[in-house]
Formats: structure tokens, C-alpha cells, sequence
């Protein structure tokens, strides 16, 4: 399971679909690395509706979207199993490296929510699907010039910021760079800090 890079859209003219989901609530980015911790006393059910629509899964976690009940954007919510005690250190060590990093090509981790049974990141949402499946669209498997050039500076930007606070992102795929309505996003699940 990873957490995903969000780049902007390169196309003119998308043909991409953006797998069933509704754009015109996506959650806009926030300044900053402000993340709101809510323990067992604040259910994530107070505050959303988690959907059934699946955009993806993992050996210990799933990301499903989720609504918020006041404001009716959409988020991205990463829903871990902690009663699988061997991995949540991982999910721990997620949860700090996205606090650390703030930038436009990065998904923002908002809130975290704790129950008993599970974690809940609240994640911005990237409605365009992978950068695998805009290949796949794309007319012959490819993209145009201008548009690689787009996304691969995105990329390097945002893997630049990464390494500049320390991180490495070991996990780079078509599948973890997420195309967003304005900006594209790579997964920070595999991150590993560097020693001196």
C-alpha cells in the first residue's frame, strides 16, 4: 500500500477518465504541514462518510474515499488495520514523514483519526487516476514531448524536496504517481531516512 505524488495535469486536452469519480469537490491544498490528530474520543464518523469506492488496497491497509459531512469535499482516507501489530510502525513512520514534507507535488496527509481497530489518514484526494493508466489512454502508449517533459519535472521536483529533508521515496512506479486536477503525486509509503 503507498501513499501517492500528485502532479499536475500536463494534457490540453485530457481523454484520460478520472475513474468514476466526481471532481468539482476535490479538496483544495492547505499551506503548511497542519495535521489534526484525533484519538478514540473523536470518531472519524463524526466528522466523515466513508464510501465504499475503493482506490486501492494493501496486505494492511485500504484507501477508500470519504466525505466531509460539513463541507462535502472528497479526501482520500487510508483506512490501516492496527490490530496487525508488525506493520503499524510503518504507518507511525508514514504518518511523521508527511508531516515533515510540504510540498505541491506531494499528497497532503490533513487528519488523522484513532480507533481501537484501525488508523484513519485523511489524505488529499487525486482524482486522475495513475500515470500508469494515462499511458495506457495515451495514442500509441506515449505521451507527447511537452507533456513527459511536465511530468518529469514534477517528479524531479517533488523527489528533490523529499531528499532535501532527508527522505527517500525507494517506491517510484507509474502506479504511485497520481494525476491530479492540478497538480501530479508520488507515493511516500517506502520512504527511508538517510543516515549522516
Amino acid at each position: 500500500m503507498t501513499d501517492f505524488l500528485c502532479f499536475t495535469s500536463c494534457f490540453k486536452s485530457s481523454k484520460v477518465k478520472s475513474a468514476h469519480l466526481d471532481t468539482s469537490r476535490q479538496a483544495s491544498s492547505l499551506g503548511g504541514n497542519f495535521v489534526t490528530e484525533h484519538g478514540i474520543e473523536s470518531p472519524i464518523s463524526d466528522t466523515y462518510e466513508i464510501t465504499t469506492i475503493l482506490l486501492g488496497t494493501g496486505s494492511s491497509a485500504k484507501v477508500v474515499v470519504g466525505k466531509h459531512k460539513a463541507t462535502q469535499r472528497r479526501y482520500a482516507i487510508k483506512v490501516i488495520d492496527t490490530t496487525k501489530k508488525n506493520i503499524t510502525w510503518r504507518y507511525e513512520r508514514e504518518k511523521q514523514l508527511l508531516k515533515e514534507v510540504d510540498h505541491t507535488n506531494i499528497v497532503r496527509l490533513l487528519a488523522v483519526y484513532t480507533s481501537p481497530r484501525a488508523q484513519y489518514f485523511v489524505m488529499e484526494l487525486c482524482t486522475g487516476g495513475h500515470l500508469g493508466y494515462a499511458l495506457k489512454e495515451a495514442p500509441s502508449g506515449r505521451l507527447d514531448i511537452n507533456t513527459a517533459k511536465c511530468y518529469v519535472t514534477q517528479i524531479i521536483h517533488a523527489v528533490a524536496h523529499c531528499h532535501k529533508n532527508g527522505i527517500c521515496h525507494r517506491d517510484i512506479k507509474l502506479q504511485n504517481i497520481l494525476l491530479g486536477a492540478i497538480y501530479i503525486h508520488i507515493s511516500l509509503i517506502h520512504l527511508l531516512s538517510f543516515t549522516n
